[in-house]
Parts: C-alpha cells; structure tokens; sequence
C-alpha cells in the first residue's frame, strides 16, 4: 500500500511547491501505476483545452477569417522559437500562464450552459480577448510539451502543416462569403425581374461570351470593389441517363474586365 501512497504522496507535494512545473519533477519518481495516472491526466487535461481552442477558433474564424490565420501564425512562431530557448525562460513563460490560469476551468472564456449558442455568448467579448485567450492555450499546450510532459500529446501544438491547410481553408471561408454576396445579387435580380440592374449595393450586367454557359453576368460589388461571374446551363442528358435536362450552375471570381476566371471553393459557414 505505501508503495502507492508516497509516490503519490511526491506528486502532489511536487504539485503544490511547484505547481504545474513541479509535475514533471514529481513525475520522474513514479510507480508505473501513478506514471499511468500521470498519462491520463495529462491526456484528458489536453484534450479539454483541445475543445475550449476548438470553440474559440470556430468563433473567430466567421468573424474574420484573415485575422484569425494571422493569430495562428503568430502562435506558430512563437512555439517554433520555444525550441531554442532555456529551460529556465520557459519555466517562466509557463509559471506567467499558470499564475494566469490557477486551474484548468479558468481557461474557459465562454463558460456557458452546452446548449446555448456560441454566437450568443461570444457578443460578450471582444475579438481582442477572445484573441488573447485562445493565443494563451496554445501556447500552454505548447510549454508543456517542451517543458518534457512526455504524455502531453505532439500534435496539439500549431505546426507548420497545419499552418498550410488553415491558409486553404482560410481561403475558401473567404470564397464562401463573396459566393453569398455574389448570390444575393443574383437573387435582387430575380426579384427584380430583370437581368441586368444597378442598385447602390451591386451592378449586373450580362456577359454573353463566358462560355460554356448559355446565360452568364458579371457582378460588381460595390462596397469591396470585388468582381464576380455567374453562368448557368441546361445540361441535357441522353436517353440512357434519364433523358431529361439537369440545371446548372457556377461562381468565380473575377476582374473589371469580367476576364478573369477564378472558380469559388465553397465552405458553407
């Protein structure tokens, strides 16, 4: 029995002289027993500031996308140059974080009942503290693993692979909200009854050689000065497919000119 109890014993006077440092100390001296504790500790503590950075990103990200990739990266940069650090200064850096955040719970910004909307809680808080709070977490994740949590899992930290899919994702989310502007346009029109129009929001005029589509306008919206193209077809198949006619239709991005010919990558958010 005392084979348990001094191990752990250790390991929560380690945790309290040191705080969260002081678990990687404690740790070294442990039965296989409490190094298993250990490991589902730190497991379970990362995957709940896993959830929290999630929560945080999905709501910044709607809010500007762009800013967001910039947060990242700055993240990135900053866990990139722990590498090189002392030991010394990242025990600094993480006793600031951990003076910060005295428990886990505190990294929770949100801290809101499961059913209610994170687009109702986030009017709360700034972009700015939202920013802060979700910069703070991966940089924790980050010291822990080089402080040597040898159970604190890799992968949480901002690297540079996921660098590279959030700058494509970043740019279809950007894709997605000009697609639905270029939509509302169109739709005006539709109302409108007329295919080509100007209202103070947008102008549509009809761009007859955008082949292959049989109708085709472009879109100029004037709050961004952005340019797009709309072309739709009737696309009529054989007797061995269904013999009848298919609608469609594509958006891109485009120029003043209506020349240019970019295809929209569409994320629905």
């Amino acid at each position: 029995m005392w084979d348990l109890v001094w191990p752990l014993i250790g390991l929560v006077a380690g945790c309290v002289i040191g705080g969260k440092v002081g678990f990687a100390v404690a740790r070294d001296s442990m039965s296989p027993e409490i190094k298993e504790l250990s490991r589902l500790v730190s497991y379970h503590r990362s995957g709940q500031l896993t959830i929290l950075q999630r929560e945080l990103a999905n709501i910044l990200i709607r809010r500007d996308a762009l800013r967001f990739l910039e947060i990242y990266e700055k993240v990135y940069e900053e866990s990139e140059a722990l590498n090189t650090e002392e030991k010394s200064v990242l025990e600094a850096q993480f006793l600031l974080l951990s003076n910060k955040y005295p428990q886990y719970a505190d990294f929770d910004l949100l801290c809101t009942d499961d059913y209610i909307l994170y687009s109702d809680i986030a009017t709360q808080y700034s972009s700015e503290e939202l920013e802060q709070r979700y910069h703070d977490i991966l940089l924790f994740q980050a010291l822990q693993v080089f402080l040597g949590d040898c159970h604190w899992p890799k992968w949480v930290i901002a690297n540079n692979k996921k660098l590279e899919h959030l700058k494509e994702y970043v740019q279809k989310v950007i894709d997605s909200k000009f697609q639905k502007r270029l939509e509302q346009a169109m739709d005006a029109g539709r109302q409108r009854q007329e295919s080509t129009f100007e209202t103070q929001e947008f102008k549509v005029v009809h761009v007859p050689s955008f082949f292959p589509y049989e109708n085709a306008y472009g879109i100029h919206l004037k709050s961004t000065n952005e340019y797009g193209l709309y072309g739709f077809s009737f696309v009529y198949s054989s007797v061995d497919d269904d013999g009848g006619s298919k609608f469609f239709e594509e958006y891109y991005r485009s120029d003043a000119g209506f020349v240019k010919q970019e295809i929209l990558g569409r994320v629905i958010i």
